[in-house]
């Protein structure tokens, strides 16, 4: 929260001229989903302002360069042998978000041409398109697609997007 007091105060507003909220609802993980849908929920229950939901993988392929208008696979390790996985071409979803094995990334790039892959804690796999680092901040490509999805989908009240099971409810089926 002091974060975002300094931010609005660098930027010399407050809380009440502003007319939305972004949030990167994910995919990603549980608890960080909760913890950042609880504040925000938290935060908007005086402001009552509509929350833009965004795309988290959307967020990173805004990372990567820009490599003209090819497609860009984004790959997020989820752990648990799990990654989070979406193709993007010039802030458009091409394959949307989901969660799948790490052995299954391979043949699903495989099946949907793209130029690269990018992402966050990529293991030493073999991949079959070339890997390209990340080059803006988080802060500032997650603005940059807030601003791109300005008029998408808002909610009063934020809705993270779970596309893997809970370590809960992973524990539940392996006991029983």
């Amino acid at each position: 929260m002091p974060l975002l007091h300094d931010l609005l105060q660098q930027a010399q507003i407050d809380w009440q001229q502003l007319d939305l909220l972004a949030f990167a609802a994910g995919p990603g993980s549980f608890t960080g989903l909760r913890i950042a849908a609880a504040t925000l929920a938290g935060i908007n229950s005086g402001l009552h302002l509509p929350i833009l939901h965004l795309d988290a993988l959307a967020i990173t392929a805004r990372q990567a360069a820009d490599i003209s208008n090819q497609a860009l696979w984004v790959v997020e390790d989820a752990r648990a042998d799990e990654a989070f996985i979406g193709c993007y071409r010039q802030g458009a979803t091409i394959e949307p978000a989901r969660c799948c094995r790490w052995s299954e990334i391979a043949a699903m790039v495989r099946r949907q041409p793209a130029a690269a892959i990018t992402g966050h804690r990529l293991p030493e796999i073999d991949l079959p398109l070339p890997v390209i680092p990340l080059r803006q901040d988080r802060a500032s490509a997650l603005m940059a697609e807030a601003v791109a999805q300005r008029h998408g989908d808002t909610h009063r009240y934020p809705q993270p997007r779970y596309l893997q099971r809970s370590q809960a409810e992973r524990s539940l089926d392996a006991a029983g």
